[in-house]
């Protein structure tokens, strides 16, 4: 399953303070069904992307963006 996710940053996350900027991502996720339940299931999802978006006051974001570093 194919899935995009969006909200706004106002809890901590990853030992970081709320920063009250908006956020969006996209993943995916894989499920082994087994007698009509899920059994395993395996996520992925690009958490680079997320920590770009959370911006703090006065950086220009948890791990800058590339293009932000030139």
């Amino acid at each position: 399953m194919r899935w995009q996710a969006a909200g706004t940053h106002t809890g901590g996350l990853l030992g970081l303070p709320p920063s009250g900027k908006h956020f969006h991502f996209a993943g995916m996720s894989i499920f082994r069904v087994a007698d009509g339940k899920v059994a395993e299931q395996w996520e992925a999802w690009d958490k680079l992307d997320l920590l770009q978006q959370l911006q703090l006051e006065g950086a220009s974001g948890v791990v800058p963006a590339p293009e932000a570093t030139r």
